[in-house]
């Protein structure tokens, strides 16, 4: 086994899909992959290409009410660490911005 360099920069932002299919199941999108498109889209736009990446997963056992689960993984030698959030999916764009603003807070 070989030790490989992360292909993200700053973060690796992870949004639960099942919680967004138990928000919204008779939905044709996801709301969770709605959210991870907003979210890779501001990231390019702000952080530049290949500093976070956004992506739907599975269940990670967090399960909130009427909420989303998101887990942001940070990539800084020794200050790395993942922090785990739970947000509303009813304004994808003010939770992207606010997701966002963790990952560039934690510089």
């Amino acid at each position: 086994m070989h030790s490989i360099d992360p292909p993200v920069s700053n973060a690796l932002i992870l949004v639960c899909e099942k919680c967004g299919k138990r928000l919204d199941a008779d939905s044709d999108e996801n709301p969770s992959r709605q959210l991870v498109s907003r979210l890779k889209k501001l990231a390019k736009k702000r952080l530049g290409k290949g500093a976070v990446r956004a992506l739907a997963t599975s269940c990670m056992d967090v399960c909130p009410d009427d909420q989303v689960c998101v887990a942001v993984v940070t990539f800084r030698g020794a200050a790395s660490n993942t922090r785990f959030f739970t947000v509303s999916v009813a304004d994808t764009e003010e939770t992207s911005e606010r997701i966002l603003r963790e990952v560039s807070d934690r510089k």
